[in-house]
């Protein structure tokens, strides 16, 4: 008979009943018509519908409802296995950066991730030969035989409003079994609470989900499908799928322009000039006191910037590309998470990070190209400070400089003749076998392919576990082969470490130690210190002012045993470094109730709902908050007056032209005292001079049109952003850590986690 578990709470049994009854009623719902889509196979089909009846039956089990129950099992179309090892779950609560461990719980704090902490689901396995079917995590998926997976009922995973429910199913049992009537037990282990405070807290960032599982495609699936979450992570080799949900804080302004677009224009920086100033140390803007703290960030692409950016260029999760134009400037660094393109006089004077191509054909970079796809330096006289790239670097015009050091996993075109200031590594070659190249290296020299030098210079050291050729050239430090070694006419100031056979001709000049583990034929040579040969040593016209060691019977060589040091193997290329990620998402707009609204006292501002401010007329604001269907002002005069702040919220049209609009007293720009928050989704054209915040998160905001130059004091945040004709936008530094509209965001949020721990065992 099924009883209630004594351990179990009365607050848990009601959600968990619900959840059962949910559960049981999507399986009904939707299972059937899932099935449809798992497979061709009728086998497949048959043991998912089977499958699928056990999810059901057993889900008051799995989630504390009842302690025992026995299934009949039909397990006619293959064998039936329990796989306590099968699948895990890990759920983390913090940054993309900085998470710490929800589940499992975790007493090191220097160890919060998910690669090392998990929490075991285990399986249920029904194999059918051509197809596989799971019960996994409450949930049941189907995969055939080339890995395709699909869900056929849902897992226990419930997001609803802004409460996760997640009660994790944990099967063990030893169970393999097949036939027509397989007879199974289910009894239910100890269910365990996580401990979350909760609501939980504003600065709490997201809470990240990760599923490592066979079934980790359809997982993803249903992640991005039934829930508001966002796939974050997809990894197929190591099958994981991660989610993230957002916890609810306050947006605060730090940026100049926030557009949450994802449209590869999702900000047009054309002609449009962006800085920053601080208004609490100078009470206005001027170019004497302006910095270079104006960010610009989106959710979508940066395409082009034909003007100057005075901070830091952001793209991130569902980004496009970032295009800067020849007459383009990027006073901070640039981070995307997609290409990057920089055209013909473009500048970058700090770092470039991106997760994709980066093609340079600008000017200069003032920092380092940071990329996990290849680099291109395209432009004769191209300036960068340096390369760290996961892929390819190529030089496709002669005359790139490199100020800095360079990791590349290859190097291609180096017969372009690049000029290198730093250190060199790759796990590819140096060069190409037999065609050396004469491109000098001031640095360490590592390359794991192999080396291939001509009348060449390399100041530093050189590291190959590969082989070295190399013809007229100068090594300033020791030398590190792992292959074989060709140093013909070559000068070595160094120790010579060789793993292969040396050879060298054409007076070539070695002044420190050579160690040589296979063979060595030295011809015109001369050797400052000892030789080592722990192979055979053929040597003509070689001079050896030290000891050798090695074959005795040559003129040239003294008695001793052998001592070879093995070569070092070089370092490999550093991995990229992965671009920050601030927030894009734009504040969400709330209006204020109707009884923290105030009434525009001023006849000549409103008509019927709404502030037209046509020529001649003028309108006074007294501070306060507004809500009005249009804000349009057109050559009249605008004037928020007094020393308080103005909250206006605009529904329908929103239209600053070339008129007069007075947001600070004369001569001041201080943005923290007017906030004009539009909900439309219509477009808003601003070009008139404006301080304060516009935020219009659903909707363009177009500073670009007209014959009239405007200063946009403060900030904007916008759906899309375009700026032309010489307009500017200047970030007061004020702004910084402020919210506006209701202070929350537009995304997923969640407030409330509830996770258990719900062990099952499975017995026949």
């Amino acid at each position: 008979m099924d009883e209630s578990r004594a351990q179990t709470n009365p607050v848990a049994v009601a959600l968990l009943t619900g959840l059962v009854v949910t559960g049981a009623l999507t399986v009904v719902v939707l299972g059937g018509g899932v099935i449809d889509e798992v497979s061709n196979s009728a086998a497949t089909e048959r043991a998912a519908q089977e499958m699928t009846q056990f999810a059901s039956e057993t889900a008051a089990v799995a989630l504390g409802g009842s302690d025992r129950r026995r299934v009949d099992f039909s397990a006619t179309e293959g064998t039936l296995t329990t796989q306590p090892d099968a699948s895990w779950i890990c759920i983390q609560n913090g940054t993309a950066a900085n998470r710490s461990l929800v589940l499992p719980e975790s007493d090191d704090p220097e160890n919060e991730t998910c690669e090392d902490n998990r929490t075991a689901m285990g399986a249920a396995v029904y194999d059918t030969g051509d197809g596989r079917v799971a019960y996994e995590g409450g949930g049941v998926w189907t995969s055939d035989t080339d890995g395709n997976s699909r869900m056929v009922s849902p897992p226990e995973f419930h997001y609803r409003g802004e409460t996760l429910t997640l009660p994790v199913v944990q099967l063990h049992g030893e169970v393999r079994a097949s036939g027509p009537q397989v007879g199974l037990v289910a009894t239910a282990g100890a269910t365990d609470r996580v401990k979350i405070s909760n609501p939980l807290p504003e600065d709490s960032g997201s809470v990240y989900v990760t599923v490592g599982s066979e079934f980790y495609q359809a997982w993803g699936r249903f992640i991005a499908e039934r829930t508001d979450g966002r796939v974050v992570e997809l990894d197929h080799d190591a099958q994981t799928v991660s989610v993230e949900l957002v916890v609810p804080s306050p947006v605060t302004i730090d940026n100049a322009i926030q557009a949450g677009g994802d449209g590869s224009g999702a900000i047009k920086v054309q002609n449009l000039s962006v800085d920053s100033y601080d208004s609490t140390t100078h009470s206005s803007y001027s170019s004497s006191n302006a910095n270079d703290d104006g960010a610009v960030i989106t959710d979508g692409g940066v395409n082009p910037i034909e003007g100057t950016v005075g901070g830091n260029v952001y793209t991130i999760r569902r980004a496009k590309k970032v295009k800067i134009a020849s007459t383009g400037r990027v006073n901070g660094s640039v981070h995307s998470q997609r290409k990057v393109e920089v055209a013909g006089s473009g500048v970058v004077e700090g770092d470039i990070f991106a997760e994709q191509k980066v093609m340079f054909k600008g000017e200069e970079v003032g920092g380092t190209v940071h990329s996990e796809e290849q680099v291109e330096l395209s432009s004769s006289g191209v300036s960068v400070g340096g390369v760290r790239t996961g892929s390819e670097l190529r030089f496709k015009a002669d005359g790139v400089m490199v100020d800095g050091d360079v990791h590349a996993e290859e190097l291609k075109n180096l017969d372009k003749d690049p000029t290198l200031n730093g250190d060199v590594y790759t796990n590819g070659t140096f060069g190409k076998q037999g065609n050396g190249v004469g491109v000098a290296v001031p640095g360490e020299l590592h390359a794991s392919g192999g080396i291939y030098t001509d009348d060449t210079t390399v100041s530093g050291a050189a590291y190959t576990d590969g082989d070295l050729e190399d013809t007229d050239s100068n090594y300033d430090d020791e030398v590190h082969v792992g292959g074989d070694a060709d140093l013909s006419g070559t000068t070595v100031s160094g120790d010579v470490f060789v793993g292969g056979d040396l050879e060298t001709s054409n007076s070539a000049d070695i002044t420190g130690t050579v160690y040589v583990a296979g063979n060595a034929d030295l011809d015109s040579t001369a050797i400052d210190g000892d030789l080592h040969v722990d192979g055979e040593l053929t040597c003509s016209n070689t001079t050896v002012t030290g000891q050798v060691y090695g074959d005795t019977s040559l003129s040239c060589v003294t008695t001793g045993s052998p001592s070879v040091v093995a070569p070092t193997s070089p370092d490999d290329p550093k991995p990229p470094k992965s671009p920050d990620e601030p927030s894009p998402d734009p504040p969400k707009i709330e209006v204020p109730p109707e009884d923290e609204l105030d009434s525009i006292n001023d006849t000549d501002c409103t008509n019927g709902g709404t502030i037209q401010v046509q020529s001649d007329e003028t309108c006074t604001l007294q501070p306060g908050k507004y809500d009005v269907s249009k804000l349009d002002v057109d050559q009249g005069k605008l004037i928020f007056a007094g020393d308080g702040r103005v909250e206006l919220y605009v529904s329908d049209d929103l239209s600053l032209s070339s008129g007069n609009i007075t947001t600070a007293p004369a001569g001041e720009h201080d943005a923290t005292r007017v906030e004009v928050n539009y909900y439309g989704n219509q477009g808003a054209n601003v070009k008139a001079n404006f301080t304060g915040v516009i935020n219009a998160p659903n909707a363009k905001v177009d500073i670009d049109e007209g014959n009239y130059v405007p200063h946009i004091h403060g900030a904007i945040i916008a759906e899309q952003v375009q700026g032309d004709n010489g307009a500017q936008v200047h970030y007061d530094e004020a702004l910084s850590g402020r919210t506006v509209g209701d202070g929350k965001n537009g995304t997923t949020t969640i407030q409330y986690l509830h996770v258990t721990t719900n062990e099952m065992t499975i017995e026949d």
